[in-house]
């Protein structure tokens, strides 16, 4: 992942799709890390703005909500201290 100012960025792929994923610790991570303080950000890899700062551009996540990528569930399982990898969890299709 790259590192800027304020995020952590990576790729991911499932099912043949790319998706993006950015993390932000609230506090130093070498003074104090909590899980519960890292905001995580997806998108689709052709979506840039999920990254900026503008309110209501993306939703935040947080350990242990539900991130729904097209129509399959995910849970957010835990966070690395210091943002290098950020484990999540299939949970199932969602029907229409």
């Amino acid at each position: 992942g790259i590192i800027s100012i304020d995020y952590v960025t990576g790729d991911f792929k499932f099912k043949g799709k790319k998706y993006k994923v950015a993390a932000r610790n609230e506090l130093l991570p070498y003074l104090y890390f909590d899980p519960q303080l890292v905001m995580i950000k997806f998108a689709e890899a052709h979506d840039t703005p999920a990254f900026q700062k503008t309110k209501g551009e993306m939703r935040t996540y947080f350990v242990g909500d539900t991130v729904q990528l097209r129509k399959h569930q995910f849970i957010i399982k835990e966070v690395s201290p210091l943002l290098e990898n950020i484990t999540i969890q299939r949970l199932g299709k969602t029907k229409e």
